[in-house]
């Protein structure tokens, strides 16, 4: 019986682990922890297909393309563009 309980609080334990490294990919380790605790994989793959809460970058208005942060040229196009400070978050915030 002792066995049983030992082997459930690793695998609790190890779903808690590997909810919050998947959750931490998509900014949400608390979520991944708490999801992989009480779910195991089943956490994993809402976790997977869920939102991804990291902040985007900006585009380049020109060619589309992803601009680094405080410069006033794009590395993709090479044209002039407005320098962005922080990009927006994904929350709207």
């Amino acid at each position: 019986m002792e066995a049983t309980w030992l082997i459930l609080a690793l695998w609790a334990f190890i779903g808690a682990l590997v909810g919050a490294a998947i959750g931490t990919k998509k900014n949400r380790p608390e979520a991944g922890f708490l999801l992989g605790l009480f779910l195991g994989p089943i956490g994993w793959l809402l976790l997977a297909v869920g939102p991804d809460l990291r902040p985007k970058a900006p585009a380049c208005p020109h060619c589309g393309g992803e601009l680094v942060l405080g410069k006033t040229v794009c590395r993709h196009c090479g044209r002039d563009v407005p320098a962005v400070d922080n990009p927006p978050s994904a929350l709207g915030h």
